[in-house]
């Protein structure tokens, strides 16, 4: 955004301050920070696929990453703290493709309801199947990645509070989406967006739930049964008008 320095006192106009672009643009030393952490991070998720958690070390994490134990610890606290990570970069997967679709529904509301009705919902439909699909190929490393996370979830102070975080913070987006949608007669408006974000994060979470369960052998994927509930899912939620009867 244009911003403008205070009035001179001679009362001439003042002139607007634009910023560099490069001003914005990470140094080359923030880049190497953020290629180290990422390559820790990856390294430990791709072992974390492999193997139980309690067989994963910090060590091999490192050996793994090519770094050194102390610059592992430069980035994250324990190995825990790599996993708490999972859901920062989730939740930025998951923001990135709401910011998306909440400026697209906002550009829809000047159309006219029937417009907006006929011609958008399936669009709608796509982009969020779209930013699910990502995010499931994200969490779908193997089954025994999936039951790893939902473990320490539940089980891990340090990722239990990053997972709860990220999911209030998926809700205040996924309210606001649902808000817009409900303005424009896209979703039904005799619940709350709340409940309706809740409901609709749940399915996500028990699909996977729901996969990580299975054997790594199991033909069906974690898109596929995405697929088959969230189009249950997507009637529950449509106005009467628009479900397939």
């Amino acid at each position: 955004m244009t911003t403008y320095p205070n009035p001179e006192p001679d009362g001439e106009t003042p002139k607007p301050h634009i910023e560099s672009e490069e001003c914005h643009l990470p140094s080359r030393r923030e880049r190497r920070r953020i290629e180290t952490r990422e390559r820790i991070f990856e390294a430990a998720m791709r072992l974390v696929s492999e193997r139980d958690f309690d067989a994963v070390t910090v060590e091999m994490i490192t050996e793994a990453a090519d770094v050194g134990k102390g610059t592992f610890f430069n980035y994250f606290t324990s190995k825990e703290g790599v996993i708490a990570h999972y859901f920062e970069v989730l939740f930025e997967l998951i923001s990135q493709g709401f910011e998306g679709q909440i400026e697209q529904l906002q550009a829809f509301q000047a159309l006219p309801k029937h417009e907006a009705l006929d011609l958008k919902e399936d669009a709608l439909w796509r982009h969020v199947m779209a930013m699910l699909h990502r995010l499931a190929e994200f969490d779908s490393r193997s089954h025994r990645f999936a039951r790893t996370l939902l473990a320490l979830a539940q089980t891990n102070e340090v990722v239990r509070k990053e997972s709860l975080r990220c999911k209030a913070q998926i809700q205040e987006i996924a309210i606001e989406m649902i808000r817009l949608e409900q303005s424009l007669g896209l979703v039904r408006s005799d619940y709350p967006p709340d409940i309706i974000a809740r409901f609709l994060r749940n399915v996500y979470f028990s699909t996977v739930t729901e996969w990580a369960q299975r054997e790594e052998g199991d033909t069906q994927s974690l898109l596929e049964i995405l697929d088959i509930n969230f189009h249950l899912a997507r009637d529950a939620v449509r106005p009467l008008d628009l479900r397939h009867i």
